[in-house]
This record gives structure tokens, sequence and C-alpha cells, in this order.
């Protein structure tokens, strides 16, 4: 991931005028062949509850299924969508089943490298990485709520009344589902940039926290643009910017993060914080990413640690010696691939496919890059995902457990969640951001 050099202040923003160099990426490599497309992903109930039935003498009234989180993930489920209830028994009554379980959960993904070679000027915050990586899969699927539930109230004499009626479940979920996490922040601050280092603060309605957003187009601007509104970031690209296959480093990273970066600090980040004394961080990420394109653009996460407990300086473009790089990444482009990896007769693939993280869904591939101080590990969903709710600090443990470069003495400095755009990418949107460091 790239971040700037210096900056200048304005009266609403701030001209970032040199690259931010962070995890910097590979060249067009020859990984898998892409998959199809998934579908998105909207947060998706897991069904309503349904009576199960009248009480009246004899009987009881059952309820027809506990609701948890919504929709399904692209292949993974992560909490449960509806436990079945008991509908009802009186005398001579028969007990009938209530909401029949369902599937709801969170997927994760995501993340970005950065690096690469120095854009002249600007705040970077985005690396990126390429070369023709593994495919994706599809979204979402349709989860059913509550089944219907014959609760079966029974009066004297034993008469079955009949219960519940048919609750619908959840619609089409695409990509992944919002879990609930202890992450609620809103906003309703405005910003609407069209240069190519532009930056601003973002209040926290009914809260002193904030957080901050940069454009961030480090290595190319021909006019794209963003669009802030509260904790919703949306790119505008109608012009078609883009980089050749042979570049592999992306366009830039509009990001909004939290954290302390070039003098630009966020209020009750509780950052930096040492990754032995973090409890968990609840985050959200929600995009329409995988509906526009699987190619050349991806939403990610990049977390930074540094050695030291210090804010990083006025000047500093990553997380410096003794640090570390975590990057989350919701997909995979098919034409891009994270920093590290192995070489294999059909191209670079990950150091560890198919990895389990304990509290986590689905399965991860891990791409390890420790030639360089700081390392850059990425955590790449293997189904592709349009959100996540979640715990960061899943993946934070996992990597100090599995030994990949991040330690239990380092400190938590940032955490950053955008975009890397090679191309494309006009209208893809952050619809809902939040993070929360304890």
């Amino acid at each position: 991931m790239r971040i700037d050099r210096s900056i200048a202040w304005t009266t609403v923003f701030v001209l970032f005028a040199g690259p931010l160099v962070g995890c910097s990426v590979r060249g067009v490599g020859g990984g898998g062949a892409g998959g199809a497309t998934g579908s998105g992903g909207t947060s998706a109930s897991g069904g309503t509850s349904a009576t199960a039935g009248n009480s009246s003498t004899g009987g009881a009234t059952s309820s027809g299924g506990w609701i948890a989180s919504g929709g399904t993930t692209g292949g993974s489920g992560m909490g449960s969508g509806g436990n079945a209830a008991s509908g009802g028994t009186g005398t001579g009554g028969a007990t009938s089943s209530g909401g029949s379980t369902d599937s709801g959960g969170t997927a994760g993904g995501g993340g970005y490298d950065s690096g690469g070679s120095t854009g002249s000027g600007g705040a970077t915050i985005a690396g990126g990485s390429s070369g023709t990586g593994g495919g994706t899969a599809s979204g979402g699927n349709s989860g059913t709520g509550g089944l219907a539930a014959t609760g079966g109230s029974s009066g004297s004499g034993g008469t079955t009344a009949g219960g519940g009626t048919t609750a619908t479940g959840g619609t089409t979920a695409s990509g992944g589902t919002t879990a609930s996490v202890d992450c609620t922040d809103t906003s309703t601050t405005q910003h609407s940039f069209t240069k190519q280092y532009e930056n601003g603060s973002i209040a926290v309605t009914g809260s002193t926290k904030t957080y901050y957003t940069m454009t961030n187009w480090w290595h190319k601007f021909s006019g794209q643009t963003v669009k802030l509104d509260g904790l919703s970031m949306t790119v505008g690209n109608s012009q078609g910017a883009s980089v050749p296959a042979s570049d592999g480093n992306p366009m830039g990273f509009p990001t909004i993060f939290i954290g302390s970066y070039q003098g630009h600090t966020t209020v009750d980040s509780n950052l930096p914080k040492q990754v032995s004394a973090i409890q968990s961080v609840p985050t959200i990420f929600s995009t329409n990413a995988s509906s526009l394109d699987t190619s050349n653009m991806n939403a990610t996460y990049d977390v930074w640690f540094t050695s030291s407990g210090n804010v990083l300086g006025l000047t500093s473009s990553n997380p410096g010696k003794g640090g570390a790089y975590l990057m989350v990444w919701l997909y995979k482009p098919s034409a891009r691939q994270p920093r590290g990896g192995t070489g294999q007769a059909t191209g670079v693939v990950p150091n560890y496919p198919g990895k389990t993280v304990t509290g986590m869904p689905g399965t991860w591939d891990v791409w390890v890059d420790s030639s360089t101080d700081p390392p850059c590990i990425s955590y790449v969903s293997s189904t592709p995902l349009d959100e996540l709710a979640f715990d960061l600090n899943n993946f934070i443990k996992d990597a100090v457990t599995q030994k990949y470069g991040i330690t239990s003495s380092m400190y938590l400095s940032l955490v950053f969640a955008g975009f890397e755009v090679w191309s494309g990418g006009d209208g893809v949107q952050t619809k809902q951001f939040c993070a929360t460091v304890n």
C-alpha cells in the first residue's frame, strides 16, 4: 500500500504532494484462470419469527423461529439464521416444530498491497499487486427464513388448532452478509473531491470520534472523483482511466481510515495499541465491488503495525522496520494478485491456500512476502465477498500464531479500507465502513 510523504493544508482539505509507499506490488504474473463474477451483497434477514398458533385451553403459544443475522455469504455461513422452536402442546394437541434452521453468516476477505514504483507527488495508500490470478466464485445464496410451523394449541377435548403462517426468509444475498458486531458509527459529513490528492475529516454522529478520508490517486489521475456521504464513499471514473495489464500498480487507493497518518489523527481511535492488549476490533466494510468488476479492481483492508507505540511521523510512508502490513481482501481480482506467493508451472500461487481462520467462515488463501522489512501478509477470501462484518482481531491472532510476520509485541497503528483500482471502478461504493479498537 502507498502513503504520501508531504502535505499542505487548505481550509477544507489537505493536498498530498508525495507518494505513500507501503506494501509493494507484484508485476503481472500467471495465476489461475478467473472464475465467474459473484453476485453483490446486501444483508438479508434470516427469516421473520412466525407465531406458532393461538394459545387456548391446554395449549401454549410457541415462537416460529429465532432470527440471527441476515442472508448468506458467497458460499459460507457464520451465524444461525433461525433455530427451530417447539410449537406448543396441550391436552390432546400435537407438538410441532417452529422455524427451521437457516444459515446466516458473514464472510471476509479483502485487503490490499502497496508498494511498487513511486509515483510522482501526492498521497498514496493503495499499493496493489498484480498478476494473473485465481478466479472469482459466485456470491451469495438465497437464504430462507423460518418455515411454516404448525404450532397447534389444543383446547379441551384435544382439538388441534392450525399453527403459524409461513414466514418468508431472507432475500438473495450478494457477496456476504453483515453480522452483528459492536460497530455502529454513522455520519452526515459531506465531501466532494475532484482532485488527485484531497482529503478530510469525517465526524461521527453523536460522538467525539472521527474518521479520515483520502482520494489518493498516487499512480495515475485522469479526472477520477470521490464523493463522501458520511461513512459511505463513491468513486467516479466515467472517463475510463486505467493502467495497462503490464502495470502492476493500481491508479490509486481511495480510502477511509482510523489512526494517525502524516499529521492526520482521528479522534477516539484507541490507536496505537499493542497487539497483546487487543481484545477485539469489530469492523464492517460493505461494498458493491464484485458487481462491477472482479478482474482489475479490489475492495480491501490495509492494516499497519509498528514496532513501537509512537505515532508515525509526519513524513512516514510505511510502518517502518520491525513493523508489518496485514491485508484482508474481499476477493482476488482475476488479473491481479497480492505480493508474495510461490512460483509454480502455472504461475504464482498463494503460500498457504485454503486456510481456515478461527472465528471466520469459509477458507482463506494466505500470501506472505517476508523478503522485505516490513513484511506483507495478505488474507484473500477463497469465495468473493461484497462485505464483511467481523472481528479483525481474528486475522491478527492467526497471523501471530502462524508466525507469518506479525508479533504480539507490535502495535496496531492504522486501519484503512478502500478500493485498489487498475481500471474501471465507476460507481464502486463503500456503502458502510466502521472500525472500533478495544
